[in-house]
């Protein structure tokens, strides 16, 4: 069985995470244009947004997450960072779905993070945004060092199991 026989077989059978079956474009590259826009907006943060306008289709669920985790981060990066630059970076392929926010703000110690009473390292946005990532299988990261600025990298795959 080919790759495309096998693809269409996987998403007939219902094994694909967070994958529709709509051939609209995505709105999340021009949301998330848009969001970087607006939560930027009078400070002095200037953000790039690197996203491709021809995503394969996602779940409106997903579209959702991944808009919230960097609206999240983009709050973040305007509220503690210091930063002047901010980079929401979007990028697929067959696979997986990558989204990724750096800044060159003061960063933070990862290590140094507050701990919940849930025992998970962070404050409640980044609580959250985990939870995002982690209800489609995906995997969240945290990349900061004092003085170096702060990367949230989010992986998800689109297929699973």
């Amino acid at each position: 069985m080919g790759w495309a026989s096998w693809h269409c077989a996987r998403c007939a059978a219902g094994s694909c995470a967070g994958v529709t079956r709509a051939a609209s474009p995505s709105p999340l590259p021009d949301a998330l244009r848009d969001s970087a826009r607006a939560l930027t907006a009078g400070t002095s943060l200037t953000a790039n947004v690197q996203a491709n306008d021809e995503l394969p289709p996602l779940s409106a669920d997903l579209e959702g997450d991944l808009l919230r985790v960097a609206q999240e981060s983009i709050t973040n990066a305007v509220k503690h960072a210091r930063a002047t630059t901010l980079t929401v970076s979007l990028h697929t392929s067959p696979q997986t779905v990558e989204l990724r926010v750096k800044d060159d703000g003061v960063g933070f110690g990862v290590d140094g993070r507050r701990t919940t009473d849930a025992g998970r390292q962070g404050g409640f946005g980044l609580i959250g945004m985990r939870e995002r990532v982690e209800r489609h299988g995906g995997e969240l990261k945290i990349e900061s060092e004092p003085g170096k600025g702060t990367e949230i990298v989010c992986y998800i795959g689109l297929y699973r199991e």
